[in-house]
């Protein structure tokens, strides 16, 4: 199909009006246009095959066409979730823009309530049929079933966040506007508060969390059965990295007034997704899993991150741990201490919790399950000296892992004790443990405060210039460890939003490179080099002429690498080096047995480049001056004329001797005998032979 009427693309025009209007100078739908181009697809799917590049029957009609989009919607195009944010079953319309044969890019996004032009509320939705506006329609300014599209003047706090909005598609910013969607939506969807304006939410997107904190507080006393660590879990689990990093400093500035004890008041609407009820109990997988399967009865989705916990059910379980009878009492440890003590897991001390066996004492709704105090009596020390802890206190106090402590332990960052007659265990003494952890913080902690992998922020760490006391490549720790006033004075938003970087777990990030190319080699590179099996690079690095090394490259394969410079002196090494087939023809030995000798002699073997066998001139040497001193029974028998025979019955009635083991010129198989002893033989048996003649 041949078309005369191509539309000139218009400034800021959107693709979805430039369709419509395509399809009305011929006096058709988008639909049947795109039909009779020969196109399968309907409108949307041409529509995002053109964002994208693809093939489509549309990018081969507006070919010579000035249309462009912007740098923000060539980005949307590429995420797999498009519809959520472009939908071309439901645009919105103005009606002005429409009469003017204009309508804006800004209007196919769905976050966009109002026209900016005209001040006019966006119509999604036909008045008259009551269904919406989707892109194959014959005309921009009605509706397929023939109504003229209308609408009413916008709502002056919608006017003012679609300003905003559209700022931010300009300045093409859209971690920034995924930020005011995501706190937008936790804000209006999961706490009911819907008072926050624009401002407020630009000014914690700049950094000020004071207007959403007193949101947040507004909305604690219509949760009063939920933990404040739960209330805050959908910031601290945001997909938005400026709300991820927000999180911690709201749970710090949130309280719960006295005045909030109203168990009527409930909020249906708020609810946790799998992530975050982890994080709101801030226990270990393990007895997570247990927790929820008991609970929440989700035995049979362990894992999943689409369930979901409603109000009801969060209520119920945290409802008792908030509200139930408090005992004062001096005998109070947190449960993590109590279940290394009885040697209990978590979940069993909250059953007894839940059943009141066991009083509650004190709970910090802002802390992990683990540090909820209970009446313990005396607890079991196992003979623990006084002032002292276990591994496992420590682990259980610390709230980390056996590894991790195990790695501060040797990197003589934590000190201890070592009682080796009392089942071989570490003994660190409590001012010692509270001295480690007011001064250090390991990677998992603060991983688990930020909701953000350990391997990658330490990695992002350490491209800002915040060096770890103890890791992988400082001390003997496995497990990272930095100085907390390094944490506190490092930009945690700006670390999270590096995109290159050097890695920690060996991979390369960005088209970074992962050690110094320049310097070192890899051992793949250095074998296709010298035409050399990479499995026979040791075999060269005995000679201390190809450099290898482990630089400070961010790996945690333990790989070796090789200095460039050090490669052309491993060329004029093999240059030189002698053949074994020419040495043993040259020793009038067995090439087997020359191999062997070499092996047990000097504890090398020979190099193989290409088809040939080399062995280097120095040792070549060698190994001719040992031909020179030293022969076995068969070059022995042809040295004195006789044969093997002999020289074994000789060997037997101790007039010849081969070399004893404490000689270094020593070799189990075959054994060797001295030349001067040969010589010796040789003049003996020459004077018999004399005097018998």
């Amino acid at each position: 199909m041949q078309l005369n009427f191509i539309p000139n693309a218009r400034p800021n025009e959107s693709l979805s009006g430039l369709l419509i209007r395509q399809a009305s100078g011929v006096y058709q739908t988008p639909g049947e246009l795109l039909a009779n181009l020969g196109s399968k697809c309907n409108p949307p799917t041409e529509l995002r095959a053109l964002l994208r590049g693809n093939k489509s029957a549309l990018k081969k009609l507006w070919r010579n066409s000035n249309w462009e989009p912007s740098p923000f919607y060539s980005f949307i195009a590429q995420k797999r979730d498009f519809n959520h944010w472009v939908n071309y079953n439901r645009l919105g319309v103005c009606p002005k823009c429409a009469s003017d044969g204009l309508t804006l890019e800004s209007h196919d996004f769905n976050f966009i309530k109002a026209c900016t032009k005209h001040s006019m509320a966006l119509s999604r939705q036909c008045h008259s049929c009551l269904k919406p506006f989707p892109v194959n329609r014959p005309l921009l300014t009605h509706c397929r079933c023939g109504e003229p599209i209308r609408s009413k003047a916008a709502d002056p706090a919608q006017l003012e966040e679609s300003q905003y909005l559209e700022a931010l598609m300009l300045e093409n910013d859209p971690q920034s506007l995924f930020a005011f969607k995501e706190i937008q939506s936790i804000m209006s969807e999961r706490l009911s508060e819907k008072s926050l304006t624009v401002i407020d939410y630009r000014n914690f997107l700049e950094g000020n969390v004071d207007g959403v904190v007193a949101a947040v507080n507004n909305a604690i006393r219509k949760l009063p059965a939920i933990s404040l660590r739960a209330i805050c879990a959908p910031f601290a689990c945001a997909k938005s990295d400026v709300i991820k990093l927000s999180a911690p400093r709201i749970l710090s500035m949130v309280e719960r007034t006295s005045a909030e004890n109203d168990m009527k008041i409930k909020t249906p609407e708020f609810y946790l997704t799998h992530d975050e009820f982890r994080y709101a109990i801030g226990l270990k997988q393990k007895t997570a899993v247990v927790i929820e399967s008991t609970y929440f009865d989700h035995k049979h989705f362990q894992g999943r991150s689409g369930l979901i916990f409603n109000y009801n059910k969060l209520s119920e379980f945290f409802a008792p741990l908030i509200h139930g009878n408090r005992c004062a009492d001096d005998t109070t440890s947190s449960l993590a201490a109590l279940s290394v003590s009885r040697k209990q897991s978590i979940a069993k001390l909250l059953e007894k919790i839940f059943s009141n066996d066991l009083p509650i004492s004190s709970f910090d709704e802002k802390k992990p399950l683990s540090q909820i105090h209970t009446l313990s009596g005396t607890l079991n020390s196992s003979n623990t000296p006084a002032g002292f802890m276990t591994m496992d206190s420590v682990v259980a106090h610390l709230d980390s892992y056996e590894e991790a402590i195990r790695g501060a332990r040797d990197a003589g960052l934590l000190p201890y004790t070592h009682q080796k007659s009392c089942n071989n265990r570490y003994l660190f003494a409590i001012k010692d443990v509270d001295a480690f952890h007011s001064k250090y913080v390991l990677i998992g902690e603060l991983a688990r405060e930020l909701q953000y992998p350990p391997m990658r922020l330490s990695d992002r760490l350490r491209e800002l210039g915040v060096v770890p006391v103890a890791g992988p490549y400082e001390g003997n720790s496995s497990v990272s460890t930095f100085k907390r006033a390094d944490i506190e004075d490092v930009d945690l938003r700006a670390a999270i939003g590096i995109t290159n970087y050097a890695t920690n777990s060996g991979r390369n990030a960005g088209g970074t490179p992962s050690f110094d190319a320049e310097t070192w080699a890899t051992g793949h590179e250095v074998a296709a080099q010298l035409n050399v099996p990479i499995a026979q690079l040791h075999r060269i690095t005995r000679h201390n002429l190809l450099v290898k090394g482990t630089p400070r490259i961010r790996g945690s394969q333990r790989r070796h690498y090789y200095r460039r410079d050090s490669i052309q002196n491993v060329v004029a090494l093999l240059t030189d080096a002698v053949e074994v087939d020419h040495l043993a023809k040259e020793l009038k030995a067995n090439r087997k047995k020359l191999i062997s000798r070499y092996l047990y002699l000097l504890k090398a073997e020979p190099i193989k480049v290409g088809a040939k066998t080399l062995i280097p001139i120095d040792d070549a040497k060698q190994l001719r001056a040992h031909y020179e001193q030293f022969k076995d029974a068969s070059a022995a028998a042809d040295y004195l004329s006789t044969t093997r025979h002999q020289i074994g019955n000789w060997k037997k009635a101790s007039k010849l001797s081969p070399i004893l083991k404490d000689d270094p010129n020593f070799i189990k198989s075959p054994l060797l005998y001295r030349v001067s002893d040969l010589d010796g033989m040789r003049n003996s048996t020459q004077l018999i032979r004399e005097s018998r003649t």
